[in-house]
């Protein structure tokens, strides 16, 4: 017997091309043993790979070895999830990735149906192209040879084409919030992202001064607002939307109170928090934004 407990882990096993290799992987897995070594009752044998559906090397197992397996399959990540994972592991990361996935989710993974030597985009690759993104930024041509090299030609020229928008400065922006309406469909989701990232070095202090375009995205560009909101980490987004409900203005409440539904910035969820009282500030009378029973 070995000596130790563990985990042998055999990865790509339905991509091995070689019968005699797969003879030996099947022997592992079937007898938990590697010659005439036994493995010690405490190891764990696992094995990952593709289905032919998702490539086009694998190949099936034989069904009496599936028989005595027991099988688990993952689904691909959803964006909002690869979002908090990119959050939760890198401390920078470049948003503007998120903001070309959300306009074009179907570039999130696109697997192509034959071997190439064409790259293409999963989210393996969305990741090393966010995390490298910032320390390339003053050279285009290394950003270029990025994008294509871990993107494909394809969906890295059509990232490529968004990173090179003009994007007006956040200060201009604000100081003239009707602008907003002028700039085209991608420069309003790349500019939710430097507003997000602005926002975030001080919510209260300059969510007051971007307070006119907020209430412009609220009333008339709710979809970029909730947008807005998912680009900004969970507590920032709180610290904005509780500041929303103190400032906006009562024109706004019945908007914050409908969007409310949608917005999961809170533990419990919104759904689980209501409106209820009323109180003075600003010379009107205002909700109060508590847990509802």
């Amino acid at each position: 017997f070995s000596r130790h407990p563990g985990v042998l882990f055999l990865d790509e096993l339905t991509n091995v091309s070689r019968d005699d290799v797969v003879a030996a992987a099947y022997k592992i897995l079937q007898d938990k043993r590697v010659g005439d070594v036994r493995f010690h009752p405490g190891v764990w044998v696992v094995a990952a790979g593709n289905t032919p559906e998702h490539s086009s090397v694998a190949r099936r197992l034989p069904a009496p070895l599936v028989n005595r397996l027991l099988l688990v399959k993952f689904p691909a990540p959803t964006l909002e999830k690869w979002v908090g994972f990119m959050d939760e592991n890198y401390a920078v990361w470049d948003r503007r990735v998120f903001a070309y996935l959300k306009m074009f989710p179907g570039d999130f993974i696109a697997v192509p149906d034959v071997e190439t030597l064409e790259n293409f985009p999963t989210p393996r690759s969305w990741t090393r192209v966010a995390v490298r993104l910032p320390e390339l930024e003053e050279d285009w041509e290394a950003v270029g040879a990025l994008c294509r090299g871990y993107l494909g030609d394809e969906v890295g020229g059509k990232f490529l084409a968004l990173l090179s928008m003009n994007v007006p400065d956040i200060d201009e922006v604000l100081e003239d919030p009707e602008g907003f309406g002028e700039l085209t469909f991608e420069q309003r989701h790349l500019l939710c992202v430097a507003l997000a990232g602005w926002l975030e070095a001080d919510v209260e202090r300059r969510a007051r001064k971007a307070l006119p375009l907020i209430k412009l995205m609220l009333s008339e560009y709710r979809e970029l607002f909730m947008f807005l909101k998912t680009v900004m980490k969970q507590g920032s987004a709180e610290k904005l939307f509780r500041f929303l409900l103190r400032e906006a203005g009562s024109d706004l409440m019945p908007l914050l109170r409908d969007i409310a539904g949608f917005l999961n910035v809170f533990s419990p969820p919104l759904g689980s928090i209501g409106f209820s009282g009323e109180h003075e500030a600003g010379g009107g009378t205002w909700p109060v934004f508590g847990h509802a029973d």
